[in-house]
C-alpha cells in the first residue's frame, strides 16, 4: 500500500513554487502544473510514456549529481552524492515513477520496433556489458529500473527519509545510466519498472507460481548450473565493499588475519590503486554500515509478463537458463 504522504493529491499539497512538479516532468512546479485542474494534473502525471519517464530519471541524474561542468560529470559524480541530494532526488524519483502507473499501458510500444528485454543480473556492470550486446541485434532495449521507489518502503528504510542507506546503489547506477545517457535519450534503451509494484495481487500470483516451481527437479538442476555466475557476482561485491573500509581499519583487519608487515606497502598500494580503477567505488561506504542494496534476479513469470506486455523477446546473462 502506498504511503499517505506518496499520493499525488499530497504531494501536490505540500509542492511549493521552485520544487519539482509532482507530476513527474522535472519542470519547476511553478511553470508546469501549479496553475493546471487537479483532472489535468493527473492527466499529465499517468500520461507520460515509459521513454519519457526514463528521460526524466536522467534529467534528475544530472540535475542533483552532476552539476554544471560537462567537461567533469563523472567526476562531480562522487563529490555530489550527499545525503541531502540523494534525498532530493529520490523525491523526484517518487514522482517520474509514482504508485498509480498503469504498467500495462505503459509498457506497450504500439510500433514494429524490434525490442528485447534483459532478464538478468540486475548490475551495473551486467547491465552495461549486456546492453552493449544485445544492441547488435535489435533496435530498442528495455532494462529493469534499478532505483528503489520510496512509496514502497516503511519509514525506517525509506530513501529520502534515510538517503545514507542508499548512497552506494544510488552512486553505482547514476554512472551506469549517465554511461548510457544517449542511448536512453534516444530510445534505445528504456527503463522498465516490475509490474509486481503496482499490482498486489499479481506480487501474490507471481510468488505462489515461483514458489512452486522451485520444488521441481528442473528448476534445481538449473539452478545449481547458474549457482556458480552468482556466486562469482556476489562475491565480487562483497570484496569492493570490504575495500571500501577505511586504509588504516583495513590494514589493522588484515594484520589481524595474518599479513605480514612487510606485505602492507604493497597491498596499500594494491588497495588504492583498486580504488581509482573501479568506477563504481565510492569512497565512506564501508560493508555492514547499514546500506541497502538491490537483490534482484530474474524469474520467469515477470519476464513472461514483461515481454507479453512490452511485445519485447527475453534475453539474459544467466548461463543455463
Amino acid at each position: 500500500m502506498t504511503h499517505a504522504k506518496y499520493r499525488r493529491e499530497a504531494l501536490f499539497a505540500s509542492a511549493g513554487r521552485n520544487d519539482r512538479c509532482p507530476c513527474g516532468s522535472m519542470q519547476k512546479f511553478k511553470r508546469c502544473c501549479l496553475n493546471k485542474a487537479a483532472e489535468d494534473r493527473t492527466r499529465m502525471a499517468t500520461s507520460l510514456t515509459l521513454h519519457q519517464r526514463s528521460v526524466n530519471t536522467l534529467d534528475a541524474i544530472n540535475y542533483y549529481f552532476t552539476g554544471t561542468d560537462e567537461t567533469s560529470v563523472f567526476a562531480n559524480l562522487r563529490d555530489f552524492m550527499t545525503p541531502d541530494r540523494i534525498s532530493e532526488f529520490f523525491k523526484a524519483i517518487a514522482t517520474v515513477w509514482p504508485a498509480d502507473i498503469d504498467f500495462d499501458d505503459s509498457v506497450r510500444d504500439g510500433s514494429d520496433t524490434l525490442r528485447g528485454y534483459f532478464a538478468g543480473m540486475v548490475r551495473p556492470e551486467v547491465i552495461l556489458r549486456n546492453v552493449t550486446r544485445a544492441a547488435l541485434y535489435t533496435d530498442a532495449i528495455l532494462i529493469p529500473l534499478p532505483f528503489d521507489l520510496p512509496w514502497q518502503f516503511q519509514d525506517a528504510y525509506d530513501p529520502i527519509l534515510h538517503p545514507e542507506q542508499h548512497r552506494q546503489a544510488v552512486h553505482r547506477w547514476a554512472f551506469a545510466l549517465l554511461i548510457l545517457e544517449r542511448w536512453i535519450r534516444s530510445g534505445i534503451v528504456t527503463l522498465c519498472p516490475d509490474p509486481k509494484d503496482y499490482d498486489a495481487a499479481l506480487f501474490q500470483t507471481f510468488q505462489k507460481s515461483a514458489e512452486a516451481r522451485s520444488q521441481t527437479e528442473e528448476f534445481k538442476k538449473t539452478a545449481a548450473l547458474a549457482l556458480p555466475y552468482v556466486e562469482r557476482i556476489f562475491r565480487f561485491d562483497h570484496f569492493r565493499s570490504w575495500l571500501s573500509i577505511p586504509m588504516d581499519s583495513l590494514m589493522q583487519r588484515l594484520r589481524t588475519d595474518g599479513m605480514k608487515s612487510e606485505d602492507e606497502p604493497g597491498m596499500r598500494e594494491y588497495v588504492t590503486q583498486f580504488r581509482e580503477n573501479d568506477i563504481f567505488y565510492l569512497g565512506g561506504v564501508v560493508m555492514g554500515d547499514g546500506s541497502l542494496q538491490r537483490l534482484s534476479m530474474p524469474r520467469i513469470e515477470d519476464t513472461s509478463y514483461i515481454c507479453s506486455k512490452a511485445h519485447a523477446f527475453p534475453f539474459t546473462d544467466m548461463p543455463n537458463v
